[in-house]
């Protein structure tokens, strides 16, 4: 359905064996829904990046794609996007939700908190267990078990806590090596305008986020040329020592050529 997509090799194999159930197309909005059916379980993310990069790809407003599974596979989901379920439903069970233990028995999912928020998340079960039967063909039942019913000074020093842990477990950065490094960046940008702001760690990065600003060191290159078109596919990692981004993004060749020009 989109022949200059080259999924990447995660995706490449799963999409191999997937086959499109469904397609609703909006030519005038240049917005697709796909969904498709696959027998290997495909991670949410993944089908959300394909989706951003067919967008720069083909100059679509919006692409979807969800896939369906068989039950046999709905263990597989990971936690993250099983906590993403909640999230969208409610954003404030992300605190809640941070560190939790998810564990499957047959297709009962047990959720254990660190700490409170069990009536918030028990709140969104109705409309997870519905998106886990659409894409699994199974009744999915969720329990919730708080750690602690923890509140007022007791909750917040139990939050502490665990920021503190997560931070103490980040790799350190010498203070040396970090100064040499920003004498060595120059200020002059070569595609775009220079930006300002406070960059966030790559680690808090999620794909619901919107526009954010990063900054860190590209440490591979991988861009493509599309002949027919005039055009490339500009791809690129970057890091920042807490966590590492692609970067995709469909350019006209002569927008391109500032960035091959300066290609690591």
């Amino acid at each position: 359905m989109f022949s200059d997509y080259v999924p990447p090799e995660p995706l490449k194999e799963a999409l191999s064996q997937a086959a499109i159930a469904a397609a609703d197309i909006d030519p005038a909005a240049r917005r697709i829904t796909v969904a498709v059916h696959s027998e290997s379980y495909i991670p949410q993310r993944l089908l959300e990046q394909a989706a951003l990069d067919i967008c720069g790809i083909y100059g679509l407003q919006k692409l979807e794609i969800t896939a369906t599974h068989p039950a046999e596979e709905l263990q597989k989901v990971e936690p993250a996007e099983l906590m993403q379920l909640f999230v969208r439903q409610n954003s404030m069970t992300r605190g809640s939700l941070a560190g939790a233990e998810w564990k499957w028995e047959g297709e009962n999912l047990t959720i254990r908190l660190l700490a409170n928020g069990k009536a918030a998340i028990e709140e969104c079960i109705p409309s997870v267990q519905t998106t886990l039967r659409e894409r699994f063909g199974t009744p999915v039942t969720i329990r919730v078990e708080a750690g602690e019913n923890l509140e007022g000074q007791a909750l917040f020093d139990a939050m502490e806590k665990m920021r503190s842990e997560i931070m103490a477990d980040m790799p350190a950065v010498s203070a040396a090596p970090k100064k040499k490094e920003a004498a060595a960046v120059s200020t002059e940008a070569f595609f775009g305008k220079p930006v300002k702001g406070t960059p966030i760690p790559m680690k808090d990065v999620e794909l619901n986020m919107g526009s954010v600003l990063i900054e860190g060191r590209v440490f591979a290159v991988d861009h493509k040329e599309l002949k027919k078109r005039n055009a490339w596919v500009i791809s690129f990692d970057i890091t920042d020592n807490t966590g590492s981004v692609r970067v995709k993004r469909f350019l006209e060749n002569n927008e391109a050529k500032p960035i091959l020009d300066n290609a690591v």
